[in-house]
């Protein structure tokens, strides 16, 4: 059995991500890496918590009372959240799947009401597109969104 000491955690409490990006192992195999993505909710194991250890015995399971720290946080993903952050590449790619989504409603009532439910829950998408032009005597291009 892993020893929990110097742990805020120990097996069957569980954390949840405030971030997508953090890698970490779930077990000694090294083919157990997962990529964590904002709004998951993971159960503490024995395992995770020895794969958590460094060299020095140290775990980043130690991070999570640091009052500092905004990628992880005890207990599961609050259900009052929105798991995806407005303007990050995760918000544009839901939005854009539920958009395409939408639009391949063969009702015509439904697809509108389809779409509306999207603009209502992401909102209007940005800008698409870009235009550059050349000025001053650098040459560099300057953006313009239009």
């Amino acid at each position: 059995m892993t020893t929990t000491k110097n742990l805020p955690v120990a097996p069957g409490d569980q954390i949840h991500f405030l971030e997508s990006g953090f890698t970490f192992s779930s077990s000694d195999n090294i083919s157990s890496g997962i990529v964590a993505l904002r709004g998951m909710t993971v159960t503490i194991t024995d395992e995770l918590i020895r794969a958590s250890r460094d060299r020095n015995g140290d775990s980043w399971l130690q991070r999570l009372v640091d009052p500092n720290e905004t990628r992880f946080a005890m207990g599961p993903f609050p259900s009052n959240q929105p798991v995806f952050k407005p303007g990050s590449n995760e918000f544009e790619r839901e939005r854009e799947r539920r958009r395409q989504a939408a639009w391949a409603v063969a009702d015509e009532g439904d697809r509108a009401k389809a779409l509306k439910a999207v603009q209502a829950e992401f909102g209007a998408p940005g800008p698409t597109q870009v235009s550059v032009e050349f000025r001053g005597d650098s040459g560099l291009p300057q953006r313009a969104q239009v």
